[in-house]
């Protein structure tokens, strides 16, 4: 492949590598790689910041599956919290890795509502309606 695609594989490796060890102490190394993704152009910077969420999302999926107690719609605020702790975290260790400029807190918070949009949707279709009351 071409040095840029090396490149890219390269940078998403070393995320990948984040996401398998968790979101504690990410490797500083990361701001440079991100430099290296933003030179290569927003469809790149836009594959690693969904991929980045993706991985978030993977979390809350998990959590929040619709076969557990934690995805009952008395327990929607749960939801919220959260996502308020993840992008706290985001903004303790992520915040100075990626460039603000590609607004990843935002892209978080667009793929949170989706996702928390389908797993609402699905739960009041499956709740009998005397115990929406």
């Amino acid at each position: 492949g071409t040095i840029n695609t090396i490149l890219k594989e390269q940078v998403f490796r070393d995320f990948d590598d984040l996401r398998d060890r968790g979101l504690e102490n990410p490797n500083p190394r990361l701001r440079d790689a991100c430099l290296v993704i933003d030179s290569l152009g927003p469809e790149s910077v836009g594959q690693l910041i969904a991929f980045f969420c993706n991985g978030q999302m993977m979390i809350y999926r998990r959590v929040f599956a619709s076969d557990l107690e934690e995805s009952s719609l008395a327990k929607t605020e749960r939801r919220y919290t959260w996502l308020k702790r993840v992008l706290r975290h985001y903004d303790d260790e992520y915040r100075k890795i990626f460039p603000s400029t590609w607004e990843v807190p935002r892209v978080l918070c667009q793929e949170f509502c989706r996702v928390t949009n389908e797993h609402l949707t699905h739960a009041l279709q499956v709740t009998p309606s005397s115990q929406m009351d």
